[in-house]
């Protein structure tokens, strides 16, 4: 009888240590990088499988993992705000089966940055925060993107446009850098850094104005409807294209994107796609009458700015306009234009153009920041040399468009 114990019990350990070393595996395979991971790993390769190859292995990984934490911290001074920026600006959800989508900790700039309270956020789904045709399908797209082990799809240290939602209805264009957060008792979370873009660093220098800084527009629809499903703020701001507007919402009837840019369908969708993108007319004059627009939508700006004013925002304007982003999410197919303005009071302007933020957590983008000094320092270099032989001239910082 002792004999059969000990081998009902050795098999029981055997067992368990097969799917041990099975979990190990499919976590390692979302996130190879986990610290904790390969820590916890090892100790039981120590005592279970002593002397063993799998202890050998992650010994290695922890050798690897610390390479690339001490790589990590080597960040220029100049990047050192932009990082500490990024820590204050973070989402982490839950990624469980019963709690998918489930905000658990936000940082401290987010309350701020999207008009919520903490607690107002806390234990809710991430798709408070998105538009309606984004909020119906993310859950279905946590599950894919968890179950996918593509490299290329868990890529954390690529910048992603997102257009997440205020509480005003308006959205908020940024990148997102998203990074898995294995954890043996809490479950997997998934954990985003976000930047709102940065339309005030801009290609063009001194050439363009101080007050350009907000003339970057952005507008979400349904690809099939053409209905709107999100406008940026300063949409309503310039030409009246109120959060209202957008499909669902009680009171005010459905907007599409032809009501906006009447010349929408005969454009020419390769070049939309284009760096330069197509100049074309935007006409908001007529949605105060058609799109029957309450007195309260149109004191949006706030109590006592005069109606003559309120109402000049509806106009006609000269805009360059561009497709940033199209995809298809489950059949909901999305795509979002970015448009200027062309003419600022009877002259031409010159069209901005958007800098795309590094992602200062990857350490890949370190020599790149590293390479982007130096380079700079040369630039002011040589700009200085130049300036003493001719004369003054004003210097231009080209940035990358994304």
């Amino acid at each position: 009888p002792y004999i059969s114990r000990l081998y009902n019990s050795g098999s029981q350990i055997l067992d368990r240590t097969d799917l041990i070393i099975k979990k190990y595996e499919e976590l390692n395979t979302i996130d190879s990088n986990c610290e904790r991971l390969h820590q916890l790993y090892r100790d039981f390769t120590k005592i279970v499988l002593p002397n063993s190859n799998d202890s050998n292995k992650a010994n290695q990984k922890l050798l690897n993992q610390g390479a690339n934490f001490l790589e990590r911290k080597q960040f220029g001074a100049s990047n050192f705000r932009n990082l500490e920026e990024s820590r204050d600006r973070y989402i982490i959800i839950n990624a469980s089966y019963k709690n998918l989508g489930n905000i658990a900790d936000i940082g401290q700039a987010i309350p701020e940055m999207f008009g919520y309270s903490q607690g107002e956020l806390i234990n809710r789904n991430l798709n408070i925060l998105m538009p309606k045709i984004f909020a119906e399908v993310h859950d279905r797209l946590l599950s894919t993107y968890l179950l996918n082990t593509s490299e290329k799809m868990h890529d954390s240290h690529k910048n992603r446009i997102i257009f997440p939602l205020h509480k005003d209805g308006y959205i908020i264009p940024c990148y997102a850098s998203v990074y898995i957060l294995p954890s043996l008792r809490e479950g997997i979370k998934l954990a985003a850094f976000i930047q709102e873009l940065d339309d005030g660093e801009v290609k063009g220098g001194d050439d363009v104005n101080e007050d350009r800084k907000n003339d970057t527009y952005y507008v979400v629809f349904d690809a099939d409807t053409h209905l709107l499903q999100g406008v940026s703020h300063n949409c309503w701001a310039s030409f009246g294209i109120s959060s209202r507007f957008i499909e669902g919402n009680e009171g005010i009837n459905d907007v599409g994107i032809e009501d906006l840019f009447v010349e929408f369908g005969g454009l020419d969708m390769e070049k939309l796609k284009c760096e330069e993108g197509i100049e074309t007319t935007l006409d908001t004059s007529k949605l105060s009458q058609y799109h029957l627009i309450s007195e309260q939508v149109l004191k949006e700006l706030g109590e006592g700015d005069e109606q003559e004013e309120e109402e000049k925002r509806f106009r006609k304007a000269r805009v360059q306009v561009k497709m940033v982003s199209e995809a298809d999410y489950f059949g909901n197919r999305v795509q979002v234009l970015r448009f200027q303005e062309v003419y600022k009071e009877g002259k031409r302007v010159k069209i901005v153009k958007v800098m795309e933020k590094q992602d200062l957590l990857s350490p890949t983008n370190k020599l790149k920041a590293q390479d982007s000094e130096t380079k700079e320092e040369q630039s002011k270099e040589n700009f200085e040399e130049k300036e003493d032989e001719v004369g003054e001239h004003s210097r231009k910082s080209f940035i990358k468009d994304f």
